[in-house]
Parts: structure tokens; C-alpha cells; sequence
């Protein structure tokens, strides 16, 4: 079992001092990759959280904290489960579907989720966009975008990763933990993880999110 701790600390450099738990469900399910946001002076955290799914599936979920930044439950959405998009089956079992790493971001007052879906350690872990409306805690499901049930938003495109509606700048093989955040001009930035076959390591690489009549893309 995996689960979400929480620290405190006067400072944003530290130190930090654990106050235990912040999500970690019954029954051995995980919650995993952590991802707080800022809406409205409010912290949300969104996470992987297979409490939400059965077996070996997994979901995503979204939830509200208090001042002292613990979740307030009364609060969770579901913003996703694996088993809502297809292209998320993974190579170990080729049954069982993964996702994880969500991050919240907010384009032109609508809501979106990037998250990872696959196995990490392949050329087909690749990243999902889904849309999920004008509250950072969606009344319903998010819905992936550019027929994202079928295949990855952002992804590999040679013949070994999953036919991705978009690519990468240097197509790296199964790009995945995208993060989105905002730079100090207010512009979006994304920051991602790609696999490299040859040495079984992942290296980080960066670039600004933008949009187009297409949707979203990465520029350097």
C-alpha cells in the first residue's frame, strides 16, 4: 500500500515536520502523486486514488482542504477512472488499465486534468487531457478530449506508443507525470518525464503549453 503524507512548516523552504496522513484509504488501496493547486485562495489536492476503483483499476480524485491544508472528504470528486478511457492498457498484463499523476490547470475559465496512463516503464506510457468544466471540482466525470477515450492526447508517435493526438518537441518515447503550471508572466508551462529504452531511466524536459485552433500543444 501507498498513501499521501502531509508536513507543515513556517516557511516554504522548510523544515518540515510530518502531521501523518493525509489520504490513505482502507483496504490497501493507494494514493499516490499528489497535486496541489490554488483556486479562488483555496488549496485543492488532486491525486491518484484507487479507492475509487475496483481490483487492479485505478481513478483520480480531486478534494478541497482546510486553513491547515488537511482534506475536507465532504468535498472529494471523482475526476476520473481507468477503466472511462481504452489506450490505458498496459503491456505487463494487457487487461489491467493504469492512470495517475493528475494535474489540475485552468485554460481560459475551463478546467482541465493532464494525467499519465500505462506503464511507466515503456514507450507507450503517454499523457491524457480531459475537460472538466468551470469548478476545480467537477460536478461529474471530466471528459478526455480529441476522442482521448480511444487514445493518448499527448504521446509517442512512432510505431511503438499508442497513435497520440499530438506529440512532443523531440518525440521521446512514453511521456508521462506532465505537470502544468503557471509561469510569473501568467503564461502555462508543462513539464513532463520521457522514457529512454536504452538505459531503462527517465529524464524531465520542459516546454510552454499553448493553444491553437487544434487545441492544446507544446512549444519550446
Amino acid at each position: 500500500q501507498k498513501c499521501i503524507g502531509r508536513a507543515t512548516a513556517s516557511g516554504a523552504r522548510g523544515p518540515f515536520v510530518s502531521q501523518g496522513e493525509f489520504a490513505c484509504p482502507p483496504g490497501g488501496r493507494w494514493a499516490i502523486d499528489a497535486n496541489p493547486f490554488v483556486s479562488g485562495g483555496v488549496l485543492y489536492v488532486a491525486y491518484r486514488d484507487d479507492a475509487i476503483a475496483a481490483g487492479a483499476e485505478t481513478g483520480i480524485s480531486v478534494v478541497r482542504t482546510d486553513s491547515e491544508g488537511r482534506a475536507d472528504w465532504a468535498t472529494r470528486k471523482d475526476v476520473l477512472k481507468s477503466t472511462d478511457i481504452s489506450w490505458d492498457t498496459t503491456a505487463i498484463s494487457g487487461t489491467t488499465h493504469v492512470i495517475e499523476n493528475p494535474s489540475m490547470f485552468n485554460s481560459e475559465g475551463e478546467w482541465y486534468v493532464a494525467y499519465s496512463g500505462n506503464n511507466w516503464d515503456s514507450p507507450r506510457y503517454a499523457t491524457g487531457i480531459a475537460s472538466c468544466g468551470s469548478s476545480p471540482l467537477p460536478e461529474s466525470r471530466c471528459t478526455p478530449v480529441r476522442n482521448g477515450v480511444a487514445k493518448p492526447y499527448f504521446g509517442f508517435t512512432g510505431a511503438a506508443g499508442l497513435g497520440p493526438y499530438r506529440g512532443l518537441p523531440a518525440n521521446h518515447q512514453g511521456p508521462g507525470g506532465m505537470d502544468v503550471f503557471a509561469a510569473a508572466d501568467g503564461t502555462l508551462r508543462a513539464v513532463w518525464h520521457w522514457w529512454n529504452p536504452l538505459n531503462a531511466q527517465r529524464y524531465v524536459a520542459i516546454g510552454r503549453l499553448l493553444r491553437d485552433d487544434g487545441g492544446f500543444y507544446v512549444g519550446p
